[in-house]
């Protein structure tokens, strides 16, 4: 069964009686796409320096955590606009740099998760009551996330020294100034909002699946949440990329896109939580308690989070 009627759902975004739209037929979508395009190559380019210096001086671990989360939404900013408005990019190159955009996101995601992870689980920690945080476990809470955070650096210092990432570069600098455009790239810019309204409805349709799969505690549930979630950045990004062509109203649409995606990634942040959890409650002779009482409040939290997941899906 579907959930109830939502304010959520992806409304028409109109362009009637904007200034912006009187010169919309002599502004190609390329010229739309392509600042977008550029800037999230500059940020990817420019954050990576920063990452290559900081390890060539062993300072990696004092770069500030927002850089590294910057740098990944560039990359996904870029797979997005790459996925949404195929039909503009010749399909070789563009497949290529998502999938090594792709594959260097993955590894700045591995640290970026981690950061997120200590930041929400130190201070659940901090709101316990004394006598529940047993055996020194914000200490071992934070020597395990340290840890893992160190591999995780690791990784991607080794990932900075690699043939794909040199070829990410290369493939980066030229996207910049000349992204491997289609001859429909010369269209109206106009044309833009078929492909935005497509991702829109297909953000829709993953609501209405993953509402389903909540009201049926469906297995699936959290797969169907987080395929929403993807759906719901897609969606965000799109109208960031476009936004000139539909004007005051992008700025409302991309608002209220930012707060689903921040709904599902909260819900997304605490699956994670809670598999952490588990491994450190699961080591034999060690804290089980306390994180334990944890894992126990992710546990909660995802189910009242799924509540208010179900009431965004938007009617079929």
């Amino acid at each position: 069964m579907s959930a109830g009627p939502s304010s959520s759902s992806t409304p028409a975004i109109s362009t009637e009686d904007d200034p912006v739209s009187k010169h919309q037929q002599t502004t190609t979508a390329a010229d739309v796409l392509g600042p977008y395009l550029a800037d999230q190559c500059v940020t990817v380019l420019t954050i990576s320096a920063e990452l290559q210096r900081a390890f060539d001086a062993d300072r990696a671990r004092e770069l500030p955590a927002e850089r590294i989360h910057q740098a990944r939404v560039g990359c996904r900013r870029l797979r997005s606009t790459l996925r949404v408005f195929d039909d503009f990019f010749l399909a070789e190159q563009a497949e290529s740099l998502s999938d090594e955009l792709r594959w260097f996101g993955l590894r700045l995601g591995a640290v970026r998760d981690l950061d997120v992870l200590g930041e929400r689980l130190t201070a659940a920690v901090d709101r316990m009551e004394d006598d529940l945080v047993l055996h020194q476990a914000a200490q071992e809470l934070a020597d395990q996330l340290l840890f893992r955070r160190r591999i995780a650096l690791a990784a991607l210092r080794d990932a900075l020294h690699d043939e794909r990432y040199a070829e990410l570069l290369q493939q980066l600098e030229k996207w910049k100034d000349q992204p491997a455009w289609t001859a429909r790239a010369d269209k109206p810019a106009t044309k833009i909002k078929k492909y935005v309204k497509r991702a829109g409805y297909r953000l829709d349709r993953r609501l209405r699946h993953a509402a389903d799969a909540i009201n049926a505690d469906d297995p699936e549930t959290d797969a169907l949440i987080h395929s929403a979630r993807k759906a719901a950045k897609r969606h965000r990004y799109a109208v960031e990329a476009s936004a000139s062509v539909f004007g005051s109203a992008a700025d409302r649409t991309i608002a209220r896109r930012k707060r689903l995606q921040d709904q599902l990634g909260d819900y997304q942040d605490s699956r994670l939580a809670s598999i952490l959890l588990r491994d450190l409650g699961g080591i034999p002779g060690r804290n089980g308690f306390t994180f334990g009482i944890l894992y126990d409040q992710e546990l909660q939290h995802r189910r009242h989070l799924r509540k208010k997941i179900a009431k965004r899906a938007p009617t079929s």
